[in-house]
């Protein structure tokens, strides 16, 4: 990894995903000035597999610039238990590395099917202005919706009655 260091003061981090089929992609972490720019190894790893069409995950492991192994953040294991649920992960452990499922490192993850928008939408028509940030609901005085995903990506919404496949509900 170090031949790919291309700024010695940023964060450098390789990663290698081996899936079902045993082939095996590798990426580096793209670190960015604007920190919410920058894209984890993992995450492109997987988009590498994803692109060749073999995104059954079986293994991840990210490694730092230093040869330590990394446990990947929260945004990287959501990704990688939405795409492989039974996926496995490198992490560093009391006596050197363990191998550990995807969904032991979310143990509250609850899937998209059991998502319940329903009261926040009855919240929003009221007229009820919200921002959610890691599943906390807050009123907001402004008069637009902004929701915050768990990735920290925002989207403005305007008013969410005036969403159209979202005002029927």
């Amino acid at each position: 990894m170090k031949a790919r260091l291309y700024r010695k003061d940023w964060h450098a981090v390789g990663s290698a995903l081996r899936t079902r089929s045993g082939r095996v992609f590798s990426a580096v972490h793209l670190e960015a000035y604007v920190g919410r720019m920058a894209v984890c190894a993992e995450a492109i790893a997987l988009g590498i597999a994803v692109k060749e069409g073999d995104s059954g995950v079986d293994t991840v492991v990210a490694v730092s610039s230093s040869g330590e192994i990394m446990a990947p953040c929260g945004m990287c294991r959501e990704l990688i238990s939405d795409y492989s649920p039974e996926a496995r992960v490198i992490v560093p452990g009391d006596g050197g590395a363990e191998v550990v499922g995807v969904m032991d490192l979310l143990p509250s993850k609850v899937p998209p099917s059991q998502w319940d928008v329903s009261s926040v939408l009855r919240q929003a028509r009221q007229g009820l202005h919200l921002t959610i940030h890691v599943g906390q609901v807050r009123q907001q005085p402004e008069d637009q919706a902004v929701f915050i995903n768990n990735y920290r990506r925002a989207s403005p919404l305007g008013r969410v009655g005036q969403i159209p496949f979202i005002s029927g509900l």
